[in-house]
Formats: structure tokens, C-alpha cells, sequence
């Protein structure tokens, strides 16, 4: 269930064509496009409705381009999803591109 109070809420990212949202308990919830993955779901089927983000936890901020998205982890680490068509994602190499259907994809 998705909360209605903002009080829950630390930090909205309203990108081009969906929506990322971190919660006070470090916990991120998103909703909108996800053609590339960049939602983080592991997939890329469009979301309607808000949903958390399985698998991240103690996040700290949040960033986002069009089609990637960036978390910040309390400990420093750094992960990433999405399309990785100009390096966005940190791979090293725009070839490759963090989008992998049967397995979690997270850039660490």
C-alpha cells in the first residue's frame, strides 16, 4: 500500500517519462516507463501504479536521466539501471547495457 501522507516521503525525481521516490526508510518506491529498465524491476514492463523496488534498501538519494536511474546507498555504494547508450550507467563501455530479463542487474 502505497502511503498518502508526504510526511513518508524524502524525495520525489519526476523524470521525463516516470517517476522515482524514496521513502524516509530508505526504501524506493516507482511507478511509469520502464522501456529500458530503468525503473529497476528487472524487466521492462510499464508500471501504472506506484511499486517498491525489490532489492534496495538504506538508499540515501536518488538521481535520473530519461531512461537510467541512480541510487545512493548509505554505505557509498552506488547502483545503477537502465539504458547505457552514452556511458550513463558507469559500465566503461556505452556497449553494454544493464538491461538482463533472468537475473537482477544491478551496477555496483
Amino acid at each position: 500500500m502505497v502511503e498518502k501522507s508526504l510526511a513518508f516521503w524524502r524525495v520525489l525525481n519526476m523524470v521525463q517519462c516516470f517517476n522515482l521516490a524514496l521513502k524516509s526508510n530508505g526504501t524506493v518506491w516507482a511507478c511509469g516507463n520502464n522501456e529500458y529498465g530503468q525503473i529497476g524491476l528487472g524487466n521492462t514492463n510499464n508500471v501504472s501504479a506506484p511499486v517498491q523496488i525489490p532489492g534496495l534498501s538504506n538508499i540515501i538519494a536518488i538521481s535520473a536521466g530519461p531512461f537510467h536511474s541512480l541510487f545512493l546507498k548509505s554505505d557509498s555504494t552506488v547502483l545503477a539501471c537502465g539504458i547505457n547508450a552514452e556511458g550513463q550507467l558507469g559500465f566503461g563501455n556505452p556497449a553494454l547495457t544493464s538491461f538482463n530479463s533472468s537475473s537482477n542487474y544491478w551496477l555496483k
